[in-house]
């Protein structure tokens, strides 16, 4: 469970592609996935946040991060990784067009979806809201909160966007150092993660590299592994399901490289899964993908709005239901903004989901 298998996957859904820009319908069902995963986890954290009582004797933040194991995040550093060194063996000595793309696709929704998280950061401050941490509203303070220095970044999730583009400005160097990535990567994936203060204060995390680096030793995974290894995905799913559940009952594997590589792993097995047993349902996904960047991004502003609105309305339901409500509600309308923008205002995918 440290990656391998993961490897063979990811090379096994992106070969047969057949046309350009092309891309096999598994993989974007387990993106699309793993998104879903996130949404679950934040909007799970903010109904405990709202005083949601413990499901099972235990936070709902943790149920729903345990049965995965905390491989959602993992998951797209694994593919980053993998797809970049894909990107740097083609063309060795041409990093320049691999970082202008990187950087272009990924900067212009990073900094927009930060701006607008900060945007409704200082109406709440001047509205009269009570923000959770850090609830810094001045000129200093928004530079460091789009940006991600200095202070978390304003979006709560976009941490990973940004870690993502020092690990893609890193990739050429790590490309040069051919299988002795393995060493340090290894290393940065299992010590423990920084203290919550540099976290919050706009440090990138090293775990990240990490996993981006072993992403891109997957390529050295020999084709048809994953074949080989999973023949009955939906099985292998849900023993991984099952590593989950035996996770959040005694703790056990932690979640460090081998607990998030098999729950990437996890993801991935979900997404060939319904590929062969749900074609329309993943055909639906595969369409929809790229929604999944919209999704991942401006899902805590959104979650951060429905709290406010529960603690001062205190609407007369569960707060699970008022919250799953919301989860789902969230879900169609990313959805649903991404094709009517995809549709009328295509230019504007470049701020909203890098141009996909």
């Amino acid at each position: 469970v440290t990656g391998t298998p993961v490897s063979g996957a990811i090379r096994r859904v992106e070969e047969p592609a057949t046309s350009k820009g092309e891309r096999h319908r598994a993989l974007d069902v387990a993106r699309m996935f793993a998104a879903i995963l996130i949404l679950i986890l934040h909007g799970s954290a903010t109904y405990v946040v709202a005083g949601g009582p413990p499901i099972f004797g235990r936070e709902a933040y943790v149920i729903a991060g345990g049965l995965g194991l905390w491989g959602r995040v993992p998951f797209f550093f694994f593919l980053s990784g993998y797809f970049a060194m894909r990107s740097l063996e083609k063309s060795p000595d041409q990093a320049g067009p691999f970082l202008k793309k990187r950087i272009t696709t990924l900067l212009p929704p990073y900094l927009f979806w930060n701006f607008v998280a900060f945007s409704l950061m200082w109406v709440a401050v001047q509205a009269g809201f009570q923000l959770a941490g850090n609830a810094r509203v001045d000129p200093l303070a928004m530079v460091m909160r789009v940006t991600g220095f200095g202070l978390h970044p304003a979006g709560d999730s976009l941490w990973f966007v940004r870690d993502l583009l020092i690990c893609s400005c890193l990739a050429p160097l790590l490309h040069r150092l051919g299988l002795w990535i393995l060493i340090p990567c290894i290393g940065l994936t299992i010590t423990p993660d920084i203290p919550v203060a540099l976290f919050e204060q706009g440090c990138p995390r090293p775990s990240s590299l990490g996993y981006f680096g072993l992403g891109m030793l997957l390529l050295q995974v020999p084709p048809g592994t994953f074949q080989r290894w999973f023949p009955r995905p939906g099985i292998s799913f849900l023993l991984c399901l099952l590593i989950g559940v035996i996770f959040i009952i005694g703790q056990f594997p932690r979640p460090d490289l081998a607990g998030v590589a098999c729950g990437a792993l996890g993801i991935l097995l979900f997404g060939h899964f319904i590929d062969q047993n749900a074609p329309r349902l993943a055909a639906w996904a595969a369409r929809h993908v790229n929604a999944s960047f919209i999704i991942f991004a401006a899902n805590a502003p959104f979650y951060a709005v429905g709290k406010q609105l529960y603690v001062r309305y205190h609407p007369p339901i569960p707060q699970w239901i008022y919250f799953t409500a919301l989860t789902a509600l969230f879900f169609f309308l990313a959805i649903a903004v991404h094709s009517l923008v995809k549709r009328y205002f295509p230019k504007a995918l470049l701020l909203i989901t890098g141009g996909r």
